[in-house]
This record gives structure tokens, C-alpha cells and sequence, in this order.
């Protein structure tokens, strides 16, 4: 989809050398390693994140480039610190998950609703089929939300429901999973601000 010229350029959330603009929290590990984020289970396996710093936002463009390596990961949005646990974050996020019937691509409310869309398992298996590194776009405007990995629509519908707590502008973060092994590559994660203009076709 070509950019209109009065669009804003994407800007970098992860500058490719350090953990400058993220904050971490609860369990796992996270280091960058030439020029890759790496987040990864610990000896305990507890959940944690990493939140992204940038002032909350709510309509936005994001894209990545990542690889689930092992176990469960995800890129939250418009989500919060969890008001009552310390080392806990809540909010929706895609789904970065390789395994079968894992729902890549899809939306899962942490804290919340759980599933809100899930990718059905038929596209789930083509889509990470011979998967390594795979890129995703999430496209967030007022209740749109619309994702592709790799090239492919997996979620595109409207979350009006009164039950969504999570329509305002919030932080990004990524999961390390709690209870099993992690391994989450991240080699660009950008974003750009969106103003009120129609969402992907």
C-alpha cells in the first residue's frame, strides 16, 4: 500500500544497539546481540515484558520483524501496567506464536477478555508453514484493527464492543511467556502516528 505524501515516515522503537526507550519487568531475560532483541524464559520461567517508553498512543501503524524460535510471544498495544501486580502488563496484543493452532496473527486480551479474534487453524498452518523470520503489520485506528504477517490479512474487523477496556491510547510491550521455554528474535520494530484516514484494504 503505496504511503500518501503527507503521511508521517515510520520511526524506530528499537534502535538496532541497546534497550534504550524499553523498560523491563517480571521474569525472563532480555539483552540485544548484534543487533537483535532477544527476550527468553529464565530458570524460574515466569512471565515478563518488556514495555515499550514511547508516550501512550492510540491510533498507529506498527511493523516488526521477528522469530519465535520456542514457546509464545506477543506485541501488546494500547495496554497498561496491571493496577493491582507489580510485574504484570494487561491489554490486547497479536499473537507471535509458530506452533499449530497457536493463532499467529491473531488478537488475545491479557488480563481480560482472552480471545477476541483468533486466526483459524487452517491459515494458521500456511502461514507458518517453513516459517522463520516473518513480518507483521498491526494497523490500530479508534476500533479498526487490522494485522498481515507476512504479506497475509489474518485479522481485519471492528472491537466496539462495550466489553473492549482497551480503546485509548497506551504502550506497546512484548511477552516472554511464563511456564515454558522462550525464545523471541526482534531485528525492527517501527511505528508511525495515524491521523483519521481509512484503514488497509
Amino acid at each position: 500500500m503505496a504511503r500518501p505524501d503527507d503521511a508521517p515516515a515510520f520511526q524506530p522503537l528499537f534502535n538496532g544497539k541497546d534497550l534504550t526507550g524499553w523498560e523491563k519487568i517480571g521474569g525472563g531475560q532480555v539483552r540485544v546481540d548484534k543487533g537483535i532483541l532477544i527476550l527468553e524464559h529464565d530458570d524460574a520461567r515466569k512471565p515478563g515484558y518488556l514495555i515499550c517508553t514511547h508516550p501512550p498512543i492510540r491510533d498507529f501503524e506498527l511493523r516488526l520483524r521477528c522469530r519465535i524460535s520456542e514457546g509464545d510471544s506477543g506485541l501488546f498495544f494500547r495496554g497498561q501496567r496491571h493496577p493491582l501486580h507489580a510485574e504484570e502488563f494487561m491489554g490486547p496484543q497479536v499473537q507471535l506464536n509458530v506452533q499449530p493452532r497457536s493463532g499467529l496473527g491473531g488478537i488475545f486480551e491479557h488480563h481480560g477478555r482472552g480471545w477476541v479474534k483468533k486466526t483459524p487453524a487452517e491459515q494458521n498452518a500456511k502461514l507458518i508453514d517453513g516459517i522463520d523470520w516473518f513480518d507483521v503489520v498491526l494497523h490500530a485506528e479508534g476500533p479498526r484493527l487490522h494485522v498481515r504477517v507476512n504479506g497475509q490479512t489474518t485479522i481485519d474487523f471492528e472491537d466496539r464492543g462495550s466489553e473492549n477496556h482497551f480503546q485509548r491510547a497506551g504502550a506497546w510491550a512484548l511477552q516472554i511467556h511464563g511456564g515454558c521455554r522462550v525464545r523471541a528474535e526482534w531485528q525492527r520494530i517501527d511505528y508511525r502516528p495515524l491521523s483519521a484516514r481509512k484503514a488497509p484494504t
